[in-house]
């Protein structure tokens, strides 16, 4: 039915999907026959607005069963073009805005994978990438620190320069000042 109504206007196709979305928040929708390539098949739609939807959508029913999911969505990051992948970076970062600590277990695979984004020559992503780190480190500091203090010894300036954004993101809503003790010589060397 969604194909269908794509043919009609485009603030039904946009309320549709974000409906789809919510509800993928609290239902498993992994049985869904071609779910994934139906939404993600609107990445590319001419209307902006539906992308975002689309992307937003993806993220939030990717909530609703992240181990399926998730993995699916790394994968599709990793072989798409430029002008889709900002829009799975989206679909990423809604994840983390809606329930980052169902990220934790991905860590291992999902930081690579922002360092090596973190370089790419589009600002839109490199954005997306120092947010969603940023909101990561809020809730799985431990499993990151390293990592990222790594990234900020290296000689790979445009990962650092993301992962230096990121915590503007996590200091921002961060109460625990002691995730970033080791963090803030390192910042500071970089001033």
């Amino acid at each position: 039915q969604l194909e269908a109504s794509l043919k009609t206007d485009a603030d039904k196709v946009i309320a549709v999907i974000l409906v789809l979305g919510e509800i993928g928040t609290m239902t498993d929708m992994s049985k869904i026959q071609n779910i994934i390539t139906t939404i993600s098949s609107l990445f590319s739609h001419e209307n902006d607005q539906i992308r975002q939807a689309a992307a937003i959508c993806l993220g939030s029913i990717s909530i609703g069963n992240t181990n399926f999911f998730v993995e699916k969505v790394f994968a599709l990051v990793a072989q798409s073009e430029a002008n889709t992948k900002y829009m799975y970076m989206s679909t990423i970062r809604e994840i983390i805005n809606i329930k980052p600590e169902c990220l934790s277990q991905y860590l291992p695979n999902l930081l690579p994978l922002y360092l090596e984004q973190a370089r790419s020559d589009q600002g839109a992503i490199v954005n997306i990438v120092s947010e969603s780190i940023g909101k990561l480190y809020i809730v799985s500091p431990g499993q990151m620190e390293n990592d990222l203090i790594a990234t900020l010894r290296s000689n790979d300036l445009a990962s650092q320069n993301a992962v230096t954004k990121s915590f503007r993101y996590s200091a921002f809503k961060n109460s625990n000042a002691k995730s970033f003790a080791r963090v803030v010589p390192l910042l500071v060397q970089q001033t």
